[in-house]
């Protein structure tokens, strides 16, 4: 199995703190992967998405992680929590635990 883990720091202040700031940082870290029959996961913050053949989108924010599906199949396991297949044209939001 081949781990994917979203790295970097987000930048989760306020807008009043980040508009004083000379160049904005990003808001969010996000990774695209396209598999074809491999063994691949992608870990976020609160959840980790593995994949079925397909072609499918992992992002964090502030808030939580999205796993959002283009095509085929991804099973998504929210933290502490059991996993959900998740299909082509859905997405899945896993708030972050404080």
């Amino acid at each position: 199995m081949t781990a994917l883990t979203l790295a970097g720091e987000l930048d989760c202040t306020s807008r009043v703190a980040r508009a004083s700031a000379a160049k904005p940082k990003p808001k969010k870290r996000r990774v695209w992967g396209h598999d074809n029959g491999g063994r691949f996961q992608t870990h976020g913050k609160s959840s980790v998405a593995t994949v079925r053949g397909t072609r499918w989108l992992t992002e964090d924010t502030c808030t939580g992680t999205r796993v959002r599906v283009a095509q085929g199949a991804v099973s998504v396991k929210p933290a502490g929590k059991r996993a959900v297949l998740i299909r082509a044209g859905h997405s899945l939001f896993t708030r972050h635990r404080r």
